[in-house]
C-alpha cells in the first residue's frame, strides 16, 4: 500500500490543525477521481471528492491537533518538529510501505531526516508540492482540509461567524477581538503563539489594567 500524508490549518489563528493519511493499493483509483490539491477546488467539489476518496480508498486516517499542543511546539520545538511527529504517527498506524509527503519545511532533506529517526521499513518520498503532483497526497489534502472547515462550521454554530480563521482575515480578527473583550482572555481554540494574537492580548489587557489603576 502506498500512501499520502498533507495538513489544512498550519497557518490560522483559529481552530485546529488537521493533518490526513489517506492509504490505496491501487493507485488508479484515486486518478480516476481526477483528484487535485484541495487549494485549488471549491468547497462543493471538495465535499465531494472528500466522499469518494471515504469509499475508494483503504486507509484514511486523520488527526486533528488542537490550539494549545500547537502553542506548545511553537514556543519549545518548532511547528515542522510538531508536523514531523503527527506523520510519524500516522505512518505507523496505517501499514503503508511507501509515504508520499508534501513537505512544510523549507528543507525538505532536514524533514526527511527527522522523519526517518520515527519510522522504519517505509519508504519515504517528501517533497515541496507534492500535493499537485501525487495523487495520494491531493487527496490527503482535500481530507485534511474537508475536516478543518467541518470543524470551523461547527464553531460557527456556537460562536457565529468566525470567518476563515486566518490573521489576515478582518472577521476573524474582530472575533477573536470581540472575544477577548467580553471574557477578558484568549479563547482555547485561538493560538497564543501567534503574533496577532499576542499584539491583539497585549492591546487589550494591557488598555484594561491601565484603565483598573486610574
Amino acid at each position: 500500500m502506498i500512501a499520502g500524508i498533507d495538513e489544512a490549518g498550519r497557518g490560522p489563528v483559529v481552530g485546529p490543525m488537521v493533518m490526513a493519511l489517506v492509504g490505496v493499493k491501487d493507485e488508479g483509483v484515486l486518478r480516476e477521481l481526477g483528484v487535485r490539491d484541495s487549494k485549488k477546488l471549491s468547497p462543493r467539489k471538495r465535499e465531494e471528492l472528500y466522499d469518494e476518496i471515504r469509499k475508494v480508498a483503504d486507509v484514511v486516517l486523520v488527526r486533528r491537533v488542537e490550539p494549545f499542543v500547537i502553542d506548545t511546539f511553537v514556543t519549545e520545538n518548532g511547528l515542522n518538529r510538531l508536523e514531523t511527529i503527527v506523520a510519524a504517527e500516522l505512518i505507523t498506524r496505517s501499514g503503508a510501505k511507501k509515504v508520499y509527503i508534501d513537505v512544510p519545511d523549507t528543507d525538505p532533506a532536514r524533514f526527511l531526516e527527522r522523519i526517518k529517526g520515527l519510522v522504519s521499513g517505509v519508504e519515504i518520498v517528501a517533497e515541496h508540492g507534492a500535493d499537485d503532483r501525487y495523487p495520494v497526497v491531493s487527496d490527503a489534502s482535500i481530507v485534511a482540509k474537508v475536516e478543518r472547515d467541518r470543524v470551523i462550521r461547527r464553531m460557527e454554530e456556537v460562536y457565529g461567524r468566525i470567518g476563515t480563521g486566518y490573521p489576515h482575515d478582518g472577521e476573524t480578527l474582530a472575533f477573536v477581538e470581540r472575544w477577548m473583550r467580553r471574557f477578558g482572555r484568549t479563547p482555547s481554540f485561538v493560538r497564543s503563539s501567534w503574533i496577532t494574537s499576542r499584539r491583539m492580548a497585549k492591546k487589550l489587557f494591557q488598555r484594561s489594567l491601565e484603565d483598573f489603576l486610574r
